[in-house]
């Protein structure tokens, strides 16, 4: 009996490790051609000052990269500006998304999975963004 009570517990741990839902907020500075990200999760257990990241991209550099390990879902929460459009890349699997005002939702592997996030696009011309964005 004390061997399914383990199993059980095992089953449970793991299921709540996959369970936990990764956030990523982006916003942008067009003025500055800055690029903002805040990483989260919704752990209850973990203070949600340890648990909070942001960096800042500009200048040269060009993308915020961020690797998940354990994690089924991350939900990316657009606030750009109007009209501007970002390639956000999964895995190395790159798509052009509308971020003004829109929530992604990415399914991950749950194993090891890579998210990239590149500074805003306002240069793509309105005939191109219906061959490039991907809604979902």
């Amino acid at each position: 009996m004390k061997k399914y009570g383990l199993i059980l517990v095992l089953v449970f741990l793991s299921n709540q490790l996959y369970s936990q839902i990764e956030y990523v907020e982006l916003s942008n500075n067009e003025s500055y051609n800055r690029s903002f990200a805040c990483y989260y999760n919704d752990d209850l257990a973990i203070d949600f000052e340890d648990d909070f990241e942001s960096s800042v991209v500009k200048g040269d550099y060009t993308y915020h990269w961020v690797e998940y390990t354990h994690v089924r879902k991350v939900h990316v929460i657009c606030s750009d500006s109007k009209g501007s459009y970002r390639k956000i890349c999964l895995n190395g699997d790159c798509k052009i998304y509308d971020t003004n005002n829109h929530i992604y939702v990415f399914n991950l592997t749950g194993i090891l999975d890579s998210l990239k996030f590149y500074k805003p696009n306002y240069d793509i011309k309105p005939d191109e963004i219906n061959s490039l964005v991907t809604l979902k």
